[in-house]
């Protein structure tokens, strides 16, 4: 399975922790950051796929299938740095057009050492006006949600300085219906225990269109430019500016966020390299075109291998999360 990375993953600075990790002693993942003084504690990442909270996969939202989320994979070994949540410190997100086609939006939330009750999370719109809700997060290791949570999954292990057989989990909180306004940007409570860890919404996307990669199947010294026609993306909400964003054998390429994309001479040594174009806010999830490099007698040539889904975005069937 390709990774549907979270639409937070392409908000620049959003996430700001990693609570989940390999299952071994050097691994960087410190879910309790707020405890400088304990062992690192997080989500042994084996035990999450088996509790049906796969990264990179989308899940109805529990109490409300309206509404889908998908957790973050910052991919296995990551470093420390490869952060997959939000902990509230009472900072400003600022999503751009991300969440522009939502009506409905909730949280799936989780705290360390205590729950953290009723906090003051304040939505920003586009207008200008605001709205503050109050959320509660459910600490990750209690048995019984606190008021207002729903549970979306429950591992049977977690690390603590070791694997420790103790159930922890995430969980969904009530829905937020946006009333019609616009969501720009959320400002956090100074709760630096209350984690996010997905916004799911009732946005649905729609892909129509040809989709295709166009430029030199030969490679030159100067390096071959390749040339991307995106489809059209339409939104719940209307029309959707995609982000772009190419990659190499499924690998994000830094800082390759426009429409073409020069390889640089020494790229395109592998041979069966995959160059593609995605839409950088659900990377993964709306693949728009790729193009193969194959070495052939001391030739790079290329072989389109047009990747075009005229699939709408919605939520899946029910699985039992």
């Amino acid at each position: 399975m390709v990774p549907e990375p979270s639409p937070l993953a392409g908000v620049a600075g959003a996430f700001n922790n990693k609570a989940i990790g390999d299952r071994n002693a050097g691994n960087s993942a410190k879910f309790n950051a707020t405890e400088t003084s304990s062992a690192s504690e997080f989500f042994i990442r084996d035990t999450l796929v088996g509790a049906g909270m796969l990264p990179g996969k989308r899940y109805p939202l529990p109490g409300d299938d309206a509404l889908s989320y998908v957790l973050h994979d910052a991919g296995s070994g990551s470093p420390a740095t490869a952060y997959d949540n939000i902990t509230a410190q009472g900072q400003t997100t600022e999503f751009g057009d991300v969440f522009a086609g939502a009506g409905k939006i909730a949280f799936v939330v989780s705290a360390n050492n205590g729950s953290a009750v009723d906090q003051n999370v304040v939505l920003n719109f586009a207008d200008g006006s605001s709205s503050t809700v109050v959320v509660t997060a459910t600490d990750w290791c209690d048995s019984t949600p606190q008021p207002g949570n729903l549970r979306a999954g429950r591992t049977s292990e977690r690390w603590a300085g070791g694997a420790q057989g103790l159930g922890c989990g995430l969980f969904a909180t009530q829905t937020i219906d946006l009333e019609g306004e616009t969501l720009e940007s959320i400002t956090w409570p100074v709760k630096p225990n209350f984690h996010v860890f997905a916004i799911a919404t009732d946005e649905a996307v729609t892909v129509s269109g040809t989709a295709t990669i166009s430029g030199s199947a030969q490679y030159s010294p100067d390096g071959s430019v390749l040339t991307g026609t995106p489809p059209t993306f339409t939104a719940t909400g209307g029309a959707v500016t995609p982000i772009y964003q190419w990659t190499r054998n499924g690998a994000p390429i830094p800082g390759a966020s426009a429409l073409t994309y020069t390889i640089v001479p020494g790229q395109q040594e592998v041979d069966g390299d995959d160059w593609n174009l995605h839409d950088g806010r659900r990377l993964g999830g709306i693949p728009m075109a790729s193009r193969r490099y194959r070495d052939r007698g001391g030739h790079h040539r290329g072989t389109r291998a047009l990747q075009r889904r005229a699939r709408q975005m919605d939520r899946p069937a029910g699985d039992g999360h």
